[in-house]
C-alpha cells in the first residue's frame, strides 16, 4: 500500500500501522509454508541460514527486520492469544478470551479516535520479551478496533486474516451447531484455525452483522 492509501485508511479506521507483520507457524522447518522471502530476509538481517525447526511466530517489518520467536525457547506453548477489552464490548459478547490466534498479523498502534476492543497479547520467556524490547515492539496491542463515524455508522478494523479458515461448504446440520462448535473447539491446546474462527470470529460477527441489520 502506498504510503498516501496508508495515510488515508490509518485516518479513516482510526490506528496507525508500525509496519510490522507477523504470523504463527506450526513447522519452521517447512520450505512449503514458511515463504522464502521470510527466509530470505532473515538470513539478509542476521547473517546466518535458516535453521529453526518446530513451532514459532516470525515478525517482520518490511524487508528490512525479522524476528523469530521459537515457542519453547522464546514463546509460551500459546505464545499469542487475543483478549477481550473491559468493560466488554457488546458486540464481543459471546467471543471468548484468552483464543490462540494461528494465522498473519499486523502490528498497530491505535489512536484516541478509535475503541480498542479486543488486543493481541504475548505469552513469553524472558528472552522473547527482550526480543520485542529491543525492537520496540509492545507485549500487548490491538487486534479489534472500532472508530464512530460522523455520519453515522462504524468503521471496523481487524487486525489479521481472521476470517482465514478452511470452510465446510455444507449448511449448518442442526439447530445449535455453532454453539456445540464453540464448546469442542475450545478444547484444542495450539494455535488452531478453526478455533479462533468458532471461538472469536463466528460470535462476534454474527452480533455485528444483526446490529446492522444485514442477518434476518
Amino acid at each position: 500500500t502506498g504510503n498516501d492509501a496508508r495515510k488515508t485508511l490509518e485516518a479513516a479506521l482510526g490506528v496507525r500501522w508500525t509496519r510490522w507483520i507477523g504470523r504463527y507457524f506450526p513447522r519452521l522447518e517447512d520450505a512449503l509454508e514458511v515463504p522464502q522471502w521470510m527466509r530470505n530476509d532473515y538470513e539478509r538481517e542476521w547473517k546466518k541460514p535458516w535453521r529453526f525447526e518446530g513451532p514459532g511466530y516470525v515478525l517482520m517489518q518490511d524487508d528490512a527486520h525479522c524476528e523469530v520467536l521459537r515457542v519453547g525457547f522464546e514463546a509460551d506453548n500459546i505464545g499469542l492469544t487475543i483478549e477481550r477489552e473491559r468493560p466488554i464490548d457488546p458486540h464481543l459478547g459471546g467471543a471468548a478470551d484468552g483464543v490462540p490466534y494461528p494465522y498473519w498479523f499486523d502490528i498497530v498502534v491505535d489512536t484516541p479516535e478509535a475503541k480498542r476492543l479486543a488486543s493481541f497479547t504475548w505469552h513469553l520467556k524472558d528472552g522473547g520479551r527482550e526480543r520485542l524490547k529491543a525492537r520496540g515492539l509492545p507485549e500487548r496491542f490491538p487486534a479489534v478496533t472500532r472508530r464512530a463515524s460522523p455520519r453515522g455508522g462504524a468503521a471496523w478494523y481487524f487486525a489479521g486474516d481472521f476470517a482465514d479458515n478452511p470452510m465446510d461448504p455444507r449448511p449448518v446440520p442442526f439447530l445449535g451447531y455453532l454453539r456445540i462448535r464453540h464448546l469442542v473447539e475450545g478444547l484444542k491446546r495450539t494455535p488452531s484455525e478453526s478455533a479462533f474462527y468458532w471461538r472469536f470470529y463466528v460470535p462476534m460477527m454474527e452480533t455485528i452483522l444483526n446490529d446492522a441489520g444485514l442477518l434476518r
